[in-house]
């Protein structure tokens, strides 16, 4: 069960589960970069799902389907990197 406190100055959401009550806060994120934030998306939706394709198709025999997905996963990154040096 969700639970919705407003206190004086902000808002405070409770999960509640049996007797347990958790409280979820929110995390400031003031202090990262630009070029950090999209990094790390870009991480996490390209580079980390190519690499797991890569040692998917390695477990499943396939080595240089598995050479290209961790290959392409890499140069992506190094792409970004070449970009956000020269733009930034």
């Amino acid at each position: 069960m969700c639970h919705l406190l407003l206190q004086s100055s902000h808002l405070q959401l409770y999960f509640t589960h049996g007797m347990e009550r958790t409280l979820v806060t929110y995390v400031d994120t003031s202090d990262i970069s630009a070029a950090m934030f999209i990094t790390v998306l870009l991480f996490l939706i390209v580079i980390a799902p190519l690499v797991s394709l890569g040692i998917l198709k390695l477990f499943q025999g396939k080595k240089k389907q598995a050479l290209w997905y961790v290959l392409s996963g890499v140069a992506v990154y190094f792409i970004f990197q070449w970009f956000m040096w020269f733009v930034f």
